[in-house]
């Protein structure tokens, strides 16, 4: 009894596991793709190109050309006989039956892959489709019956991939197939209907690609970022120094992405109507563009100037761009539109990095620890160029492999500094309310017209004393006499003799004097700000109208108006 049921159950398993392989087989035989031709569409305003991509067996079976090995040069001795074949079968017309004009670029080989069939050669090429003068170019009949005339098992894809009245860019949208019909054995004719355009949506479409540009462009990114970093600062000694006034430093940097946006404007345009753009060497010098702007981060190398040398790296930049719209083919209105909402996405996206960004580091400017932060980050953006320099140039790198996915890590870095921008923000703000700042912090400056005016006769008398050869001459110009101290602390007793009260500004506030007040603190830069301080020892190591002109933009009303006398020392530099 036991073994004929087990033989039945035995029996009754094996139908099961057949019929479970007849319906996998089947459903692979159904599911098998056969290799496809594609036609990609991009609509131009006075013509249309077609990119085909054709299966070279299904070609070569349904032409009767023998193609041999398949290569380049089997393909370059058979090309008037292919191109031949496509003019014979590749004929759009109006709808009202009215030929285009088509002409074919040379063939090229390929290779594809489908899930179903694996890597296969193809034959390329590119069709230019021109209508009939006075026609309509969104509506046509596609005329298409190459391979599929013979292979009836074959299938022509279409997408269009670029339509820019539409706002349509690198989307590759089916709009229909052509085929044989399996009951009838007909082809089953395309006829194309583009959606209606207009010059405004390719506008903004050109805007959107811009912001899209920048927005998924690591390096561009990173040299804007990098040239943020120092804009909060000042330069004392020939080194960052304190803090700017916040609209010291929302000047400076609308300044150097005006900047960036002319240059790369000017070289946008050149490249994008035929300027022969070396795609390689662009690459390199955006490269070294980035290394460039870390170093100013780390010691100032063309302080005063970063809009003039974003200018100039903007040329680079723009070489770069102009590979975007030189692929789209643009002419005439269509290309004048697209550059200028190109460049107004590009604009539009750096100004929402500086609105993201520059906040936060203003306020962590005025603490401690922003010197560390602006120069690791600064290190990190020159490794990255470095790493890009080497990649480029030809010597791949996991430095640049790394460097290449920034992009995915900076949300979390911008959240950071966010985060601590605003705890900073909230101390400082505790620091007034419950009065850290000190019992006279907010007084009532006290009436020292007197002294200024006795203050020059004094450091005319202190300058007698002393060697010329050990001293700055005086300088008269913009109000600004200049005279010797000793050293620093000589400064400090000078000006308690007068009855003035003295700032200290040394480096870039890491050091702090005796009996002086540091420049870059935020309390002693609002009672600056007030015209509470009357005279500024600098060290600055250079004529006092260096001093003026490197601080004028924080001290503006002190320099000019309100401080009679800046105070200074060669020695101080050291």
């Amino acid at each position: 009894m036991i073994i004929p049921r087990l033989c039945k159950s035995i029996a009754g398993l094996m139908v099961v596991l057949s019929s479970i392989g007849v319906w996998l087989i089947g459903g692979t035989a159904q599911a098998h793709v056969l290799p496809t031709t594609t036609i990609e569409l991009d609509v131009h305003a006075s013509e249309i190109t077609a990119a085909l991509t054709i299966p070279q067996s299904d070609l070569e079976a349904a032409s009767g050309i023998d193609l041999g090995s398949g290569g380049q040069s089997d393909v370059d001795a058979h090309s008037s006989e292919l191109l031949d074949y496509l003019e014979d079968h590749f004929a759009p017309t109006t709808l009202d039956g009215r030929p285009w004009a088509v002409t074919f670029d040379e063939p090229t080989v390929g290779s594809s892959e489908d899930l179903g069939t694996g890597i296969y050669d193809t034959l390329t090429t590119t069709a230019h489709l021109v209508p009939p003068a006075g026609t309509d170019e969104r509506s046509f009949d596609l005329g298409y019956d190459a391979v599929i005339h013979r292979v009836v098992t074959h299938v022509v894809m279409v997408t269009v991939r670029s339509d820019w009245s539409t706002g349509t860019i690198d989307s590759g949208r089916e709009i229909g197939t052509v085929g044989v019909d399996s009951v009838t054995g007909d082809i089953t004719p395309l006829t194309v209907r583009l959606d209606d355009g207009s010059a405004w949506q390719g506008f903004v479409s050109m805007v959107s690609l811009g912001i899209t540009h920048i927005r998924e462009g690591t390096d561009h990114q990173l040299f804007l970022l990098t040239l943020l970093l120092p804009a909060p600062l000042l330069v004392a000694a020939r080194r960052w120094g304190g803090p700017a006034r916040p609209v010291v430093a929302v000047r400076k940097i609308a300044a150097i992405t005006l900047a960036f946006t002319v240059g790369h404007s000017v070289t946008l345009a050149l490249g994008t109507i035929g300027f022969p753009v070396p795609q390689q060497t662009v690459e390199v010098l955006i490269a070294i563009s980035i290394l460039v702007a870390a170093v100013h981060a780390i010691v100032p190398i063309f302080f005063g100037r970063e809009a003039l040398i974003a200018g100039m790296f903007g040329l680079v930049h723009g070489l770069a761009f102009s590979a975007t719209l030189t692929e789209l083919d643009l002419t005439g209105g269509q290309l004048a539109v697209s550059l200028l909402g190109f460049n107004i996405g590009i604009e539009l996206m750096q100004l929402a990095v500086v609105a993201v960004v520059l906040p936060p580091l203003i306020v962590l400017a005025r603490t401690r620890i922003y010197h560390p932060v602006r120069v690791t980050a600064a290190v990190l953006a020159a490794a990255a160029a470095v790493g890009w320099v080497f990649d480029r140039a030809g010597f791949p790198n996991i430095v640049a492999d790394v460097a290449d996915r920034l992009a995915d890590v900076t949300p979390y870095i911008v959240a950071t500094l966010w985060i601590a921008a605003v705890a900073v923000a909230a101390l400082l703000l505790r620091g007034r309310v419950v009065g850290t700042a000190g019992p006279d912090a907010f007084a009532t400056p006290p009436d020292r017209s007197h002294n200024r005016a006795t203050l020059r006769p004094i450091l005319q008398e202190l300058l007698a004393a002393k060697p010329a050869s050990d001293w700055f001459d005086i300088v008269t110009e913009a109000r600004l006499p200049c005279a010797p101290i000793n050293d620093v602390r000589s400064g400090i007793e000078f000006a308690g003799r007068i009855g003035l009260e003295p700032v200290v500004a040394v480096g870039d506030g890491e050091e702090s004097l005796p009996g002086g007040r540091n420049l870059v603190d935020t309390q002693q830069r609002t009672r600056l700000k007030d015209g509470l301080l009357d005279v500024v020892v600098e060290a600055s190591g250079g004529q006092c109208t260096d001093f003026a002109a490197e601080q004028s933009d924080v001290l503006e009303q002190q320099v000019v108006l309100d401080v009679d006398e800046v105070v200074t020392h060669p020695a101080l530099s050291g």
